[in-house]
């Protein structure tokens, strides 16, 4: 999407018990009550969440951690509900490569601000009603990040790590869903590096959501809950646009994976390749996009991973590509393959074979190209 209307994983909470009604799913212990006769406790919740940015994507997680007193604490007013806004903050990325970075700084319960800093990155953002979202900075661009508190027992929301694809668009799609069915996410372009939020509710295995463009989003929850796939109708582009996300996806820290966005470099290339992929297990997804200089009347497109796999230092996938109206309201797609070797950790070397979509008046031929050499962000 080129986050037309759609160009279309942190985790925070502080708020005390007793002032939120959430719980904190942390642990207390005495301080000294020095001379004010009564004992603060220190409360540490966590928060669950995913992050993306043009080049990078994974999960998020921000524990924050606070002192109070007993209401009857024996300070000035002004003091005591300052210290029941002040908390630390500790957060870290797990990027889909499984590389980690972490971060530190402060919440305030009083603006509901998170601050966050470190490795390069800049965090800022606002909880309301148990979601943090915003943005940030980092060695790769500017991202956005959404995040979700535990339930009142203290189930952790989930965070799925996805992609997703128009005729003319693609990127990362990212998803949290809370316990209790909250949703919330973003959709990042790869190419342009628009981003939407998205925001809406789970309702059995049903998912209805809008982008903060107001593009409706429906989708469907696996009967295990660890996916989530879907479609939405972006403004402006032939077809509908999909989506895909796993729990799975959203790697480990620590855990080697070939996900991420893979790019051929240089100018002049007859072909050019770029894709966002994620991985679970064994299984490869994502979405990505091909141009050529090559094929009379087509200059390329953009597709969606139907299937791929990766073992052995070998990624294979096949995918969707384009959608060229049939003119009676249907479209012609196209298809494209890709096998590759990783060589290194930020390498790989393959052949993409793939047949453009059909127009009305022109029909394409298959088309196979080796030697195709893909650098990793």
């Amino acid at each position: 999407m080129r986050v037309q209307p759609i160009r279309i994983c942190v985790a925070v909470s502080f708020m005390l018990a007793q002032l939120s009604g959430c719980s904190s799913g942390g642990s207390t212990a005495p301080s000294d009550a020095g001379t004010t006769g009564k004992t603060p406790t220190t409360t540490t919740t966590t928060y669950a969440g995913t992050f993306a940015d043009p080049k990078t994507s994974g999960s998020l997680t921000v524990s924050i951690t606070s002192s109070s007193a007993s209401a009857a604490r024996i300070l000035p007013a002004t003091l005591e509900a300052q210290t029941v806004a002040s908390g630390s903050a500790t957060g870290t990325l797990a990027f889909l490569s499984g590389a980690t970075a972490t971060v530190s700084g402060t919440y305030s319960a009083a603006t509901g601000a998170l601050t966050l800093s470190g490795g390069g990155y800049s965090f800022t953002g606002v909880l309301s009603s148990g979601n943090m979202t915003g943005s940030y900075s980092g060695p790769n661009g500017s991202g956005n990040f959404a995040t979700q508190a535990p339930s009142s027992t203290g189930a952790a929301a989930k965070s799925y790590c996805g992609t997703y694809a128009t005729s003319n668009d693609y990127g990362w799609l990212n998803l949290v869903i809370s316990a209790g069915g909250n949703v919330s996410g973003m959709a990042v372009a790869i190419v342009g590096a628009a981003s939407v939020g998205i925001s809406g509710s789970l309702s059995g295995s049903s998912l209805t959501a809008a982008t903060t463009a107001n593009v409706p989003i429906q989708g469907t929850l696996s009967a295990d809950g660890n996916s989530v796939a879907g479609t939405y109708v972006p403004t402006g582009v032939a077809g509908s646009g999909t989506f895909q996300g796993s729990t799975t996806s959203c790697v480990a820290a620590g855990v080697t994976s070939v996900a991420g966005l893979w790019v051929t470099n240089g100018t002049g290339l007859s072909t050019n390749l770029r894709f966002a992929l994620t991985q679970s297990g064994s299984s490869t997804g994502g979405s990505g996009v091909i141009t050529v200089n090559f094929v009379p009347a087509w200059t390329g497109n953009e597709f969606i991973v139907t299937s791929g796999s990766f073992a052995n230092s070998q990624v294979t996938f096949t995918a969707q590509l384009g959608a060229n109206p049939t003119g009676n309201g249907g479209f012609w797609y196209g298809t494209l393959s890709f096998s590759g070797t990783v060589t290194n950790s930020s390498t790989m070397t393959g052949t993409v074979v793939f047949t453009p979509p059909r127009t009305l008046t022109q029909t394409f031929a298959q088309q196979t190209v080796t030697g195709v050499t893909l650098t990793r962000y």
